[in-house]
């Protein structure tokens, strides 16, 4: 939370900075596009802080909360409703389960600890999607940082 706070006072300290300039057209409109740019920057930050901050885990894990957790978000019950939930959710919920099983027989085991591991699995497809995309953010930014700095240089 104190990440998209920060966030959050960038955009606010982004839009808020740009003051009239007795410059050209030319180069006001390049600091427009910089600063639209930053903003959308800073939307997409604030959208993968977001996603990768789960209520389930700021909260102090107790066994019944969790439980009842588990049941209100239907992981006990049918997969079909764990559409709603991201991937780091789905992974916090499989190695919970693996946490309280008791009196369950091996194959029951073997089948909790496979879908814990099939969730990380897709955790680790989704993070590195992530990873991809943030990356062609970075050098489509840098390709755009070169170009204006071009523009502007005499």
């Amino acid at each position: 939370t104190k990440s998209l706070l920060l966030l959050k006072q960038i955009d606010g300290s982004i839009g808020s900075s740009f003051f009239s300039l007795d410059l050209n057209n030319h180069l006001c409109s390049i600091v427009k596009v910089l600063i639209e740019a930053s903003l959308i920057t800073s939307s997409i930050l604030q959208s993968l802080v977001v996603f990768l901050s789960s209520p389930i885990l700021r909260s102090k894990v107790n066994k019944w909360s969790l439980v009842s957790r588990l049941m209100q978000k239907g992981v006990f019950g049918c997969d079909n409703q764990n559409e709603n939930i991201n991937e780091l959710e789905k992974v916090d919920f499989g190695v919970s389960s693996l946490m309280i099983m008791e009196n369950l027989n091996k194959d029951a085991v073997a089948v909790k600890i496979q879908s814990a591991h099939g969730r990380l699995e897709a955790l680790v497809v989704a993070i590195e999607g992530i990873e991809n995309g943030l990356e062609c953010l970075f050098k489509r930014l840098i390709n755009t940082r070169v170009s204006f700095l071009n523009i502007i240089s005499p």
